[in-house]
């Protein structure tokens, strides 16, 4: 069993004048965490090679997100810790993006080297419905 913690790729957020976060990731911090099944693979095979930036433990200050295909041409994050229960619709659109543009695992994993929307923003049921209309 496996008991090591999860590392990931640190990634800046970037945040345009449309930017309404409403208490998600992108309201506090500049950083996230990028966690991807494929990452520790693609460190080791070219750390053999040469010096690769050390994956990194999510924290406080640059929480944990996942990249999650919504269509054939359509990458998001959002965050790995989000709300248990009934009330939050989300994760959506905040105006924020994530990118890691001196590292060359974004565009392996991604085959480009473009932002990313950043899904981290919530609302209660009433709010998203007086907002919708």
């Amino acid at each position: 069993m496996n008991n090591a913690t999860p590392l990931g790729l640190r990634c800046d957020i970037l945040i345009s004048h449309h930017h309404r976060a409403n208490g998600g990731i992108s309201e506090t911090a500049h950083q996230v965490t990028l966690m991807h099944p494929d990452l520790a693979e693609l460190t080791e095979k070219r750390a053999e090679r040469q010096l690769v930036t050390p994956l990194c433990p999510a924290t406080p200050e640059a929480p944990a997100v996942t990249a999650c295909l919504l269509s054939d041409m359509t990458i998001v994050a959002w965050p790995q810790d989000l709300p248990d229960d009934d009330q939050h619709i989300g994760p959506m659109a905040s105006g924020a993006w994530i990118v890691c543009d001196n590292d060359w695992r974004w565009t392996s994993l991604f085959r480009h080297s473009q932002p990313i929307a950043l899904h981290d923003r919530f609302e209660i049921g009433d709010t998203y419905r007086s907002l919708s209309i």
